[in-house]
């Protein structure tokens, strides 16, 4: 394992350019995959069934009109949607096959769901397949997945436990059905589904020898929070033309007073404190600071499904895209390197996704 770890979201089934993107991490780069995995890269299915919906003018207003019509397609058992279905899991399949074939040389330190995978898992169980969703095939993918929130430590370049005084913390704080989302689906399948995973996720921060408890012992001199979702609605407004809160902002909210408490106090060697997300769109990397009840933090949008977001976990130091040390393992990738017209570009401005929200987010264009 190097000093490295990376970041990326948002890759939606694009196996080939995940495949390469992680070629050129340096060899022993812990990854970290920040939600929207699964496939296809190919929305246009999903895309069509938002248009008719009307979820690409107004998503809080039609994202429940988007999630009938999904349903009753699955219903209807039409061609069409057994071909998205086969798709949808061959193409999650091909991820996860990538993330195992190179975990030797570049270790997956955890997996969190975005907001696609959690209510397409909900609405999967009504469909009549044998084919599992894509967030049963990501469990059974002997991956690390991360289904509530963890704090991992890094010290001299190492993941470490029970040390104080360490380099860096990084939080992973998994996207989870929240009330308004939970009673659509409920309402569409007829089926009750779990409203309380908002303050399941808060409790894991806020309780004793919780996530701040955790980082206050450790007293890291970074800490880097890695989530699906934007943070804030402040980060949504330049981008898009209506914004609505992200879905967990209440877990956001939580994470930046706790953690602010806790790397504020007398003593701390707390110097950064950073969210890195994605989400919103094809925007490219964005650099913001956002204010949560007065505790301001930094926040980084990553070019979601474009790269990795590499960071030393001994320094802080975020690189540039041409920064990055190049890999002797890039050599190896061969015909898509040296031909990039080959790679599947289908991940665009005019997915699904890109409309409505990330198939669960803020209407309007690019709010992923």
């Amino acid at each position: 394992m190097s000093k490295y770890i990376a970041v990326t979201s948002d890759r939606h089934g694009d196996a080939q350019g995940l495949s390469r993107d992680i070629a050129k991490l340096p060899i022993g780069t812990t990854t970290y995959y920040a939600g929207d995995m699964y496939g296809p890269s190919d929305r246009s299915y999903t895309y069509g069934i938002g248009n008719k919906a009307g979820a690409m003018d107004d998503r809080a207003g039609n994202f429940g009109a988007y999630l009938s019509g999904l349903y009753n397609e699955g219903q209807m058992q039409s061609a069409e949607h057994k071909k998205w279905v086969e798709e949808t899991h061959r193409t999650t399949g091909q991820t996860i096959d990538v993330l195992v074939e190179n975990s030797a040389k570049n270790p997956v330190g955890g997996l969190i769901f975005g907001n696609g995978e959690v209510y397409h898992s909900k609405i999967w169980e009504s469909y009549a397949t044998t084919l599992e969703s894509p967030s049963e095939q990501f469990r059974q993918g002997n991956l690390p997945l991360v289904e509530k929130p963890e704090v991992h430590f890094y010290a001299g370049g190492h993941k470490v436990e029970g040390m104080q005084n360490v380099d860096t913390a990084v939080v992973l704080l998994p996207y989870v059905l929240n009330e308004n989302l939970a009673s659509d689906i409920s309402r569409i399948t007829g089926k009750p589904v779990s409203q309380d995973e908002v303050r399941q996720a808060i409790y894991e921060i806020i309780r004793d020898d919780g996530i701040a408890d955790k980082i206050r012992a450790a007293n890291p001199k970074y800490v880097i929070q890695i989530q699906h979702e934007n943070p804030s609605i402040d980060n949504i407004m330049p981008y898009v033309k209506k914004a609505d809160p992200p879905e967990n902002e209440a877990i956001y909210r939580a994470a930046v007073k706790e953690i602010s408490n806790a790397i504020s106090r007398k003593g701390s060697r707390t110097s950064k404190y950073i969210i890195v997300y994605g989400h919103i769109g094809d925007h490219g990397r964005i650099s913001q600071k956002v204010s949560f009840d007065g505790n301001e933090v930094d926040t980084l949008h990553m070019d979601e499904g474009g790269e990795f977001v590499l960071i030393d976990t001994e320094t802080g130091k975020i690189y540039d895209q041409e920064e990055i040390p190049e890999s002797d393992n890039y050599a190896l990738v061969g015909e898509i390197s040296e031909h990039p017209e080959n790679a599947d570009h289908s991940h665009d401005e005019h997915s699904l996704e890109a409309i409505v929200g990330g198939e669960g987010e803020s209407s309007s264009e690019g709010n992923e």
